[in-house]
């Protein structure tokens, strides 16, 4: 990064395995009803999203890493203000779910 530049990150993913005993779904849900907003991946797999429907496009191959980011990854907030005990929550939830699915 060039010297005087800093960024400041929105989102944090995170990626389901393939062979997880949970679905995103479930993970994104469990996170919300303890307090932490979530979205589905918002770029995957371009040429199936919705707004390039009606949009000439050249595909190049089964695209595979972004149908599994579009299929598999979810987001998290993540900005400046976010303090300790709220990241220690976050990790907390994370922890006690995979617990639950061990």
């Amino acid at each position: 990064m060039p010297k005087g530049i800093t960024t400041a990150p929105q989102m944090f993913p995170l990626v389901i395995k393939e062979d997880a005993p949970f679905t995103r779904q479930a993970f994104a849900e469990y996170l919300e009803q303890h307090g932490i907003e979530t979205r589905a991946f918002m770029a995957g797999s371009l040429p199936d999203h919705p707004a390039f429907a009606n949009q000439p496009n050249r595909v190049v191959g089964a695209l595979p890493v972004s149908s599994m980011l579009r299929d598999r990854a979810v987001l998290i907030g993540c900005h400046p203000a976010v303090t300790r005990k709220q990241q220690d929550h976050v990790v907390k939830c994370i922890e006690e779910f995979l617990k639950q699915h061990d």
